[in-house]
């Protein structure tokens, strides 16, 4: 059974989106936690006092050489678990427009659900759902959606999902551990079990609407606060640094974008994948860089940097 990290970051102006996923064994994030937290007690120098994490959005100019070396000796860490097919990375670049296109395909099937009479005979505890935590299934189901059409590549069929979730979502699952509900049926299930039903439903129906032959189901979701796990800290570096090589490479030369291009094509040879940016993205005159295709969709396989491209 494989455990799927998410992490989501907008671009500029929310006209397109970053999605990362990194999977593998659970066995596999506790080593590549368990090295991280090695790191970080050998440099405290580089974390500092009170050390909660990394928010890549917080490497800039002046920390550079303290909290932006400790990033790339946890990116070296990753780097080596890529390479050695102990982890896997996924980074999907997604226009706006094809974002809203896959988010009201997985809201439409969301209604039908929770407004049909029938399911909720047979599953009373939908009605429990309020339209907060429908948004929270909704994000998670619209960053699993894009798996579907990659399962060929994707070596993983059960998945115990970790979103960066700090919403609503999960203060009910906290809240909620101990409340069970009986479905029509008599079985009980709990909130998580649930959410884990509620999910899959909506995967298939998504899949069978478009004609996905994935098979990926949820076994259990288990959204982590980011700064408890280093695993989707890794996910919020690799977006940020994936949105900075971008922008260094549509010529926008902030020198923390350079830096943060550097740091990650080093590593993941990602220059050659970002070269023709140009045709589907441009810099306004504040130096933002704008997705210009509604229908853009590009997703990099960190091991073997193979990029495929809708245009």
């Amino acid at each position: 059974m494989q455990h799927m990290y998410i992490d989501e970051c907008k671009g500029s102006n929310a006209s397109f989106y970053l999605l990362v996923h990194i999977y593998g064994e659970e066995d596999e994030f506790n080593k590549l936690s368990t090295e991280i937290s090695a790191i970080n007690t050998a440099h405290p120098e580089l974390t500092g006092s009170n050390f909660n994490g990394i928010h890549a959005v917080k490497i800039k100019d002046d920390n550079i050489s303290t909290k932006g070396k400790l990033v790339e000796l946890w990116l070296d860490v990753l780097e080596k678990f890529i390479r050695e097919d102990r982890l896997h990375c996924f980074i999907t670049v997604q226009s706006k427009g094809l974002k809203k296109e896959c988010s009201e395909k997985v809201a439409s099937c969301l209604k039908d659900l929770f407004d049909n009479p029938d399911a909720l005979k047979m599953w009373p505890e939908l009605s429990k759902v309020g339209e907060q935590e429908r948004r929270d299934i909704a994000s998670c189901v619209n960053q699993l959606y894009f798996l579907g059409s990659r399962s060929d590549k994707i070596n993983a069929s059960l998945l115990v999902v970790h979103p960066d979730q700090i919403g609503k979502i999960l203060e009910d699952i906290e809240g909620n551990k101990a409340e069970t509900y009986e479905t029509a049926n008599g079985i009980k299930v709990g909130f998580e079990e649930t959410i884990v039903k509620l999910l899959n439903t909506a995967l298939y129906a998504i899949r069978n609407k478009s004609h996905q032959s994935s098979k990926i189901s949820v076994v259990e979701f288990k959204p982590v606060a980011d700064e408890t796990s280093f695993p989707v800290q890794m996910c919020d570096i690799m977006g940020n640094y994936a949105y900075h090589s971008m922008l260094s490479k549509m010529r926008e030369h902030r020198s923390i974008s350079d830096y943060k291009h550097g740091v990650l094509s080093a590593r993941f040879n990602l220059g050659q994948s970002l070269d023709d940016l140009s045709k589907n993205f441009c810099l306004n005159d504040k130096g933002e860089l704008l997705c210009t295709n509604d229908s853009y969709v590009m997703c990099i396989d960190m091991k073997s940097y193979e990029v495929e491209e809708t245009k």
